[in-house]
């Protein structure tokens, strides 16, 4: 512990500076040695030699510049459903305790982790969006991935899911499975159907179930 050297900022003190005792001669994290004043040290003027601002620059650059990217609405959108309750969907989210990781509060970590993940910038609208995969947990890492709007729909906490013949399917599986209209399964379990008598009673009229009830 004794052989720490004092640190401010990026510096590393290394020895006064011989030439002048206002002086230390220190050391950046980048490598690069200089001498610098020491009431600049202690009030915090020098970070670095410079290398420090730089960086900062560059990480607003991605980041205003990334503003006009696809997948930076995509991290805003995600952290207003987490973090408004004026957002339409805060219930769904936020509301129900649901929070993005406290890495992925910068843009530049979330953007990096998107395109190691398998984004697609040049998809097509609904072909490659953000989704949790377990629905009750957070936003992080080993919780998401990306998939179709499609599939988002078979993972949602208000899909209904039914059981026939040992198979368990949401409403809209069974449907894509049978061929049948959108809520037409749906609508026949909500009219009373029993589960066997809707998912094997064939199609018979395309306004309703009418001639089949």
């Amino acid at each position: 512990m004794g052989n720490l050297k004092p640190v401010y900022g990026w510096w590393t003190l290394l020895y006064r500076d011989p030439t002048d005792k206002r002086k230390w001669v220190c050391e950046c994290k980048c490598g690069t040695i200089k001498s610098v004043w020491i009431s600049n040290l202690r009030d915090g003027k020098t970070l670095s030699c410079g290398c420090y601002g730089t960086k900062k620059t560059r990480e607003r650059n991605l980041i205003h510049g990334g503003a006009k990217e696809r997948l930076y609405q995509v991290w805003q959108n995600m952290r207003r459903r987490c973090n408004d309750p004026k957002n339409n969907r805060y219930a769904n989210y936020g509301g129900r305790g649901i929070k993005v990781c406290k890495e992925w509060s910068d843009y530049t970590v979330f953007r990096k982790w998107a395109q190691s993940s398998g984004y697609d910038e040049n998809a097509e609208y609904g072909k490659c969006t953000l989704e949790r995969i377990n629905v009750d947990g957070d936003y992080e890492p080993s919780n998401c991935t990306w998939k179709t709007i499609k599939e988002q729909c078979y993972n949602r906490t208000s899909n209904h899911t039914i059981t026939f013949n040992g198979k368990t399917q949401t409403l809209t599986e069974w449907e894509n499975e049978l061929g049948f209209p959108s809520n037409r399964l749906g609508n026949r379990l909500r009219k009373g159907w029993s589960i066997e008598r809707a998912i094997t009673t064939p199609l018979r009229s395309r306004n309703g179930d009418r001639k089949a009830s």
